[in-house]
């Protein structure tokens, strides 16, 4: 779990919605339960909670968190896909192979830019075979 979802539950425990509120401000809420977290906002700070407002967002720190597991392990296969794409491509059209990784490390990474400034600046003694290699390894390694 989060630890700041941890923490927001445990600032419920003691009664303490307002640390409840500055913990999951810090939690990165999917798009889809911003309205309902500004919502349980909205109620704290017009001070109109009903009886069972803590038990409400006690579930929502829960769901929430449910959320960033399911959100990671998406994520996780998306980029396996991706990755497995990416390597089909390379022996098949380079540039477009590299489009893809483009838009997955745009220019995060100091080996994929260097591989990159290398391709784009051939030296002398540049050989696409060799070239291809270099960058299958990096995707298996670095992805």
């Amino acid at each position: 779990m989060n630890e700041s979802i941890q923490k927001a539950l445990k600032a419920l425990e003691q009664a303490n919605t307002a640390g409840y509120f500055e913990e999951m401000d810090k939690v990165e809420i999917p798009t889809h339960l911003k309205p309902t977290y500004a919502q349980f906002k909205g109620v704290f700070m017009h001070g109109q909670a009903p009886w069972d407002f803590s038990q409400k967002l006690e579930t929502f720190a829960q769901v929430v968190n449910q959320a960033q597991n399911q959100g990671s392990k998406s994520d996780e296969l998306d980029k396996k896909a991706l990755k497995e794409e990416v390597l089909l491509l390379i022996p098949k059209d380079i540039d477009e192979a590299f489009e893809k990784l483009d838009e997955l490390l745009g220019e995060t990474n100091g080996t994929y830019n260097d591989l990159c400034r290398e391709y784009i600046n051939r030296p002398n003694n540049f050989d696409m075979a060799t070239f291809r290699s270099k960058l299958i390894r990096f995707v298996r390694r670095g992805l």
